[in-house]
């Protein structure tokens, strides 16, 4: 059943068909953002993929799918005067 805890575990993993999937069914979770503004994105751009031992190529696909599904490359979670931190920051 597609939620935010399915996503934040598909996005964790790099599950990227799961991701696909969950976005498709629960249209809502592309908009999720947490307290501090951040999205699927930022998560996904902080995850530590030699130390989860991830294959890069997953962490490529799911910066496809995100997209995809709505998600803006460029929009900023965090402001301070005119710098701007973008997920890809």
């Amino acid at each position: 059943m597609a939620s935010k805890t399915s996503m934040t575990n598909h996005i964790k993993r790099m599950h990227t068909s799961s991701a696909a999937s969950d976005l498709t069914a629960l249209r809502a979770l592309a908009t999720f953002r947490d307290p501090h503004g951040r999205s699927w994105l930022n998560l996904k751009c902080s995850i530590n993929l030699a130390k989860q031992h991830i294959d890069p190529l997953h962490s490529i696909e799911m910066a496809d799918v995100l997209p995809a599904a709505g998600l803006p490359l460029d929009e900023p979670p965090l402001v301070q005067g005119t710098w701007e931190a973008t997920p890809l920051w």
